[in-house]
């Protein structure tokens, strides 16, 4: 799979989006499903509304998955996992695609939700997973294309590090 550092900055500026979206919400709401798709020099952001958050992940990556003149598309979610405890943890999944792969690669962040109270968190480092088997980034290299796209936001980039702090 060869992944361009495009596509990496856009998964990770996505994942800021993902994270400034859910920094304030209210105990027990979730983000709306969304993406942003590339055709040619345009991006295009689509929301994804459903009953439930799995109908509307479910949707958006059917929707997604058929655009074939897209060039790309990362797409952003909330889910929920299990560490390595065994306990259902919250993450922000953000989900990349680029024409040519066969597969989506994702990027995982963990997080403790704001509750309402402004406890908002992101819990350690984001991290790969590749055919459902979680990694860290490997090499320097895409975890710093993805790095970079968490900076250039201009939402949420300088926000990312008060995140991750516990100040």
């Amino acid at each position: 799979m060869n992944l361009t550092e495009v596509l990496l900055n856009l998964m990770g500026y996505v994942l800021a989006d993902a994270a400034y979206f859910c920094h304030d919400l209210e105990s027990g709401q979730l983000i709306a499903p969304f993406a942003i798709v590339q055709l040619d020099t345009e991006q295009q952001y689509r929301f994804f509304e459903a009953e439930s958050q799995d109908e509307a992940v479910a949707k958006g990556l059917h929707e997604l998955k058929q655009l074939s003149e897209a060039d790309m598309w990362v797409f952003a979610h909330d889910g929920r996992i299990k560490n390595d405890a065994g306990e259902a943890v919250d993450v922000l999944v953000v989900e990349g695609w680029q024409a040519g792969m066969g597969e989506t690669i994702s990027v995982l962040q963990h997080y403790m939700p704001n509750g309402g109270n402004g406890s908002f968190r992101l819990i350690g480092e984001p991290y790969f997973m590749i055919e459902g088997r979680t990694g860290d980034f490997g090499s320097d290299g895409p975890r710093n294309a993805v790095i970079e796209g968490i900076r250039t936001n201009p939402r949420a980039g300088k926000k990312w590090a008060g995140w991750t702090n516990d100040a």
